[in-house]
């Protein structure tokens, strides 16, 4: 792998792949299918020679680290312009200098052969992100065959990386996906998915490639190290964890975030390299963004200088120095941007308490409000019933109930919202619970004891902790189980910490009426099931929150007479309660059905949370042909299904939907046809 000083690749049409707004364009690909498989041309833009070691401009990007973005748009540059937007960056119709990644990988996704080159090359196309869809249905576009093959390609690499374990995930239906280190990263359309795995995709291969041939041929380098904890699972085990997260029905965001970063320490730069957990490697690097990161800038130097045989630039006790300095520089740099969002946000929330505007605060600006008003003593009504309303629409985040327990300072509640709040801490004993640990972990209650014991067939639980004044505080709490006589204590305790007033009916073991333990409704239901037969119900079931303080839901379909009728548990202590309470639920339907009780001329099913089953009894009822679903599968990664809905309500009417499975699908077709009506 040496330099070359032919135009080899002058010839290949490149194309870039980024924002309609990106100027500073750092990486450019190629492929073409071989015969063992493909071959794969990474360029990457080359500002070694204009950007000369501790010169002006290599002072400053050091200082800088990395370009800072805001919606794709740089607000502070690692390079000057001219620099990174003109001199080096890969124009359309330019020729410029770049490092070249020659890849040749087989069908089954094997690196087979990796040649690198210190080249010039003309992009021939630019492409941005939203044009790729259209590019994709049209085969007469000249970039057609490539983007099919790079589509599929990048679709197999990602589904790969996570069958080896990687932190891997894409969720279309939420536009989301994760990046190298596992983080959620929120795409602005559906049209740039696509785009944006064949990037991600031919950027990891091309950084990961470049870290194994420093460490082959002993370059030092700054690498991208990213360790998990000592209590961490391994990696393929993580990889299925947030991958249930995600697609959990209770999807959280913030819960997920906070659950990730308890388990996997940040990435940072390093001289010793010391594996990837996110990527599930054994090394990574940065280097296919040398415009707008400097640790790619600085590998690039040591490569190139590798390739034309000229002594290494930089020594590892220099790299070792360099890593730190730019770690140093880029949390200082978030913690200044953190800052600067807390005044932003600080600001928002305060004009929308002036203007009593507060129902299209996100809840970040509305627990900036509650700070506000732990700082200046009084409750304004315009958020005191903003805050009633979410309680009523059940829509009180972590975030806020921490900010009404932590920040609200010694500011008195009014009165309705003091009941309220009891009325929702009675039927969110969970979050009670978890309000209790992140106080613990913020160092606002110290000392926080739980501990229960069963009499007979009830379980008594004891809370006690001491709050920031160093006074202690008890409660008691009981319940059917271990976990809900906890919660319960702990609700109580919450509620003695805010000073709030709480009746005993208002605090019972659940908002939801349990179930009674010597009634098996799940058995019940599966009785029912083969009676009649019918098909056997189909259950589906979610956890969410900590380990040890974990709310479950659950969800119940039967099929009877051709009619589907569901049935849903609300908050649950365990799996079995959820299944029980909505085995519960549908069996009241049921039971609805069989007494003859139903009005017959009227759909059982809403049309809005049942569409499938609406369509169904509308068909039945009005002896038109049963509706016909066709189903397609467009993507494997990410998963995706089309539905075709093929109706006959006196005249023939096609629907269609797409979602990330079959039933989802299904069911937006249904609705499309629903809404049609």
């Amino acid at each position: 792998m040496t330099e070359s000083n032919t135009t080899m690749f002058s010839k290949i049409p490149f194309v870039t792949i980024d924002s309609e707004s990106t100027k500073d364009i750092d990486d450019a690909i190629y492929l073409e299918k071989i015969a063992t498989g493909y071959k794969i041309l990474v360029a990457i833009a080359n500002p070694a020679k204009v950007v000369k070691i501790d010169s002006t401009e290599d002072v400053q990007a050091k200082l800088i680290a990395a370009t800072a973005y805001i919606r794709d748009k740089p607000v502070r540059r690692m390079l000057p312009a001219h620099i990174s937007e003109e001199q080096s960056s890969l124009v359309v119709g330019k020729q410029r200098k770049a490092l070249v990644f020659d890849i040749w990988i087989s069908n089954d996704l094997e690196t087979t052969s990796v040649d690198i080159f210190s080249e010039k090359i003309t992009v021939s196309q630019r492409i941005s992100y939203k044009d790729i869809p259209s590019i994709l249905n049209d085969s007469e576009h000249s970039a057609n065959t490539m983007l099919v093959m790079a589509s599929n390609l990048a679709k197999s690499l990602l589904q790969s990386r996570r069958n080896h374990g990687a932190l891997a995930m894409f969720d279309l239906s939420r536009l989301i996906m994760t990046d190298e280190e596992g983080n959620i990263k929120h795409l602005k359309s559906a049209e740039e998915s696509i785009g944006n795995i064949i990037v991600q995709e031919m950027m990891i291969l091309a950084n990961s490639l470049a870290a194994r041939y420093m460490l082959v041929h002993n370059i030092p380098v700054i690498y991208r190290n990213h360790e998990p904890k000592l209590s961490a699972p391994k990696a393929d085990k993580m990889a299925e964890t947030l991958e249930g997260w995600i697609n959990s029905k209770n999807y959280d965001e913030e819960t997920i975030k906070q659950q990730f970063s308890a388990i996997a320490s940040k990435a940072n730069y390093g001289a010793h390299v010391t594996g990837h957990y996110g990527l599930n490697l054994p090394y990574y690097l940065h280097i296919t963004s040398p415009l707008r990161r400097y640790a790619d800038l600085v590998n690039l130097r040591q490569l190139l200088a590798f390739l034309s045989k000229d002594e290494l630039p930089y020594d590892i006790d220099v790299l070792d120095a360099l890593a730190n300095d730019l770690n140093e520089a880029l949390e200082r740099r978030k913690q200044e941007r953190s800052d600067g969002f807390k005044v932003i946000v600080a600001r928002t929330a305060q004009r929308a308490m002036q203007n009593g505007n507060l129902q299209k605060l996100a809840e970040h600006e509305l627990s900036q409000a509650i700070k506000l008003v732990g700082q200046s003593g009084e409750m304004p009504e315009v958020l005191a019933d903003e805050l009633v309303r979410r309680m009523d629409m059940d829509l009180l985040s972590d975030k806020l109930s921490d900010a009404l327990m932590m920040d609200i300072g010694d500011t008195e509640l009014p009165e309705g919202l003091k009941t309220r709040f009891a009325k929702w801490l009675g039927s969110h004993h969970a979050k009670a619970f978890n309000m209790l640990m992140h106080a613990t972990n913020n160092q606002f209650i110290s000392e926080l004891n739980i501990n229960s014991s069963q009499s007979s067939e009830t379980f008594n639980a004891t809370a006690s902790l001491k709050d920031k004044n160093g006074i202690y505080h008890e409660t008691f709490g009981t319940g059917s189980q271990k976990k809900a006589a906890e919660q319960s204590a702990a609700a109580w305790l919450v509620a003695k910490l805010m000073n709030i007033q709480m009746e005993t009916a208002v605090i019972g073991e659940d908002s939801v009426k349990r179930p009674n333990p010597n009634k098996n409704y799940k058995g019940e239901l599966q009785e029912l099931c083969q009676k009649y037969k019918w098909p056997m119900p189909i259950f589906s079931s979610s956890g969410k929150g900590p380990s040890h303080a974990m709310v479950f839901s659950a969800s119940v379909e039967v099929t009877c007479d051709g009619k589907t009728y569901s049935g849903e548990s609300g908050r649950a202590i365990s799996k079995k309660e959820a299944e029980a309470l909505a085995s519960r639920d549908v069996l009241k339907k049921l039971r609805v059905v069989n007494d003859g009780s139903k009005d017959t001329n009227k759909p059982a099913q809403s049309s809005t949370e049942n569409p499938v089953g609406y369509l169904q009894e509308i068909a039945q009822k009005n002896q038109y042909a049963l509706p016909e679903y066709v189903f397609k599968q467009l993507s494997e990664v990410p998963p995706m299904f089309e539905c075709t809905l093929n109706l006959n309500f006196g005249s023939k009417k096609t629907f269609k939907g797409v979602a990330e499975n079959k039933q989802f699908a299904k069911k937006k077709a249904a609705s499309v046809a629903v809404s049609s009506f």
